[in-house]
């Protein structure tokens, strides 16, 4: 229990769990107030949440976990003789079940929509957490950042999305949910088996 409690510390686990309560908390707070006006740029008219919300707050819950992903100790962690994948995945696993959790209770603000915000969370984080091992945790953010960005833009012009605007396409759909689940899990499993370099430059 103590080295478990001391990696979610050097982590900062508590700080990435309180930023992402705090989002949910913001969005919904924001939504309550808009909605007492005319208009409520973050609900849809039938009282659903809006492309924005379905798609930026779970982006923005998956970019947190994505960042939170860096251990500070990057090549003392790849080289010891203790793997600390189980703890890797664990710390992992407990901020995707939070950021899951907020979202959840977030989606009681509205009409439906809890779907899209567990799958656009599952494949926004799998592609944050890839990006970690990629370009580095601090800039894990970039990639996904700018797909979901491309994603809603091409979402919002289009009838049908298509099947790489995955976080667009309606909640019922298969293929973006098999999409999110495979990016979730390759994003874990790479981050699970080797800590996340700081800078993309950083030697193995």
């Amino acid at each position: 229990m103590t080295v478990a409690r001391l990696f979610l510390r050097s982590r900062r686990a508590g700080w990435a769990a309180f930023y992402l309560a705090t989002l949910a908390a913001l969005t919904a707070v924001l939504h309550l107030a808009l909605s007492r006006g005319e208009e409520d740029h973050l609900a849809s008219p039938d009282g659903s949440p809006s492309a924005l919300v379905l798609v930026f707050v779970p982006l923005a819950a998956a970019l947190v976990i994505g960042v939170g992903a860096y251990g500070p100790f990057g090549e003392v962690e790849r080289t010891a003789s203790r793997s600390l994948s189980p703890l890797r995945f664990g710390h992992l696993a407990v901020l995707v079940l939070w950021a899951a959790a907020t979202l959840s209770l977030l989606a009681l603000s509205w009409d439906g929509g809890n779907l899209v915000f567990m799958r656009n969370l599952a494949g926004f984080t799998g592609m944050a957490l890839i990006a970690s091992s990629l370009t580095g945790a601090r800039l894990s953010w970039a990639p996904p950042f700018a797909y979901g960005v491309m994603a809603y833009w091409v979402g919002m012009a289009a009838a049908e999305p298509k099947l790489w605007a995955w976080p667009m396409r309606p909640a019922d759909d298969g293929w973006s949910i098999a999409i999110a689940a495979c990016l979730l899990l390759l994003g874990v499993s790479v981050a699970a088996l080797g800590a996340a370099r700081d800078s993309a430059g950083e030697l193995e």
